[in-house]
């Protein structure tokens, strides 16, 4: 009978009770649950509804009913199937342009923690420099430039399916890129400290290669910080996407995300006719994910965190 290491019981006993800890908070479990049923909608829902999208219609204009839950836009859209379509992309984007900024990172900071000297000065230096440029700025201008080009690229390619995410691909790249410098610096000081520890010593004295400490050794160390700085960017990202494209910069219409849909809400705000449905519902529906997202972070935070472990 194959023996189970002491390390690895440890392990799966301190993922157990860390597991347990965020189920006894009640808080923490709506916020899961109502991230997982918004996933769940934003993935079938729009198939769901009986309307696509980019269905238009005669009933501009039309008041939340049975016919239309949300109600519909200038076009005569289903609100509630753009909404959903719109939190498809909008976590998409979230999603996608976090875990870029999480590798790019976590690789740079870990990098540069441990071999330290003047190679994480350098480093550390640059990131320094790409801090004082404003990021905002960047990604706006990154997009607005290889716009044109990513787009006559791909029909040279024959790629004309690509066309219609050439936005999302752009938003991907730029936010992922905006991102990345918070998360070098905190990993950075967490490999400064690791490093010290008499496993990675132990490690090094046995003769282990660089590339296996950072992996094997460091790497796990390090997961609780980069699930919690997890939670806590995707918000930001969702809320950087959704400002872009409410500034006409992000998902270009039909296509709809949660910032294009405020901003079309927006629009059609006057003092005689007031389109409530139009800015309410998205913006609430927004305003709930990124609570919850940030109220799971604080909490994944305080069980996470060794010293509010100990203390609770």
């Amino acid at each position: 009978m194959q023996s189970t290491p002491l390390s690895e019981f440890h392990t799966a006993r301190s993922e157990i009770s860390s597991w347990e800890r965020l189920l006894r908070r009640r808080v923490a479990v709506i916020c899961l649950a109502f991230l997982v049923l918004m996933i769940l909608a934003a993935t079938f829902g729009p198939w769901m509804t009986g309307y696509s999208y980019e269905q238009t219609s005669n009933q501009q204009f039309s008041h939340p009913s049975h016919e239309h839950l949300f109600g519909t836009d200038l076009l005569g859209r289903d609100l509630l199937t753009r909404i959903l379509h719109g939190a498809r992309v909008s976590l998409l984007v979230g999603l996608i342009g976090t875990m870029v900024s999480l590798t790019v990172g976590v690789s740079y900071g870990m990098i540069s923690g441990y071999l330290g000297g003047r190679v994480d000065m350098v480093m550390m230096r640059f990131v320094d420099v790409l801090y004082s440029l404003p990021r905002l700025i960047f990604v706006i201008i990154l997009i607005t430039v290889l716009d044109r080009y990513t787009r006559a690229l791909f029909t040279r390619w024959e790629w004309e399916g690509m066309v219609t995410y050439t936005r999302m691909l752009l938003l991907f790249i730029g936010l992922g890129a905006m991102q990345w410098l918070t998360m070098s610096r905190i990993v950075r000081g967490q490999v400064l400290s690791l490093k010290e520890q008499q496993f990675v010593l132990a490690a090094q004295s046995l003769g282990a290669r660089q590339s296996r400490i950072l992996i094997h050794h460091l790497l796990p160390n390090l997961m609780g910080i980069i699930i919690v700085y997890l939670t806590l960017t995707i918000p930001e990202t969702i809320l950087l996407e959704s400002l872009l494209s409410f500034l006409g910069l992000g998902i270009q219409p039909p296509q709809a995300s949660w910032g294009t849909l405020i901003s079309e809400g927006a629009a059609a705000i006057n003092p005689v006719d007031i389109k409530w449905w139009l800015i309410v519902f998205p913006g609430a529906i927004m305003a709930s994910t990124l609570l919850s997202l940030n109220l799971l972070g604080d909490h994944l935070r305080d069980i996470l965190d060794p010293k509010m472990t100990k203390s609770s």
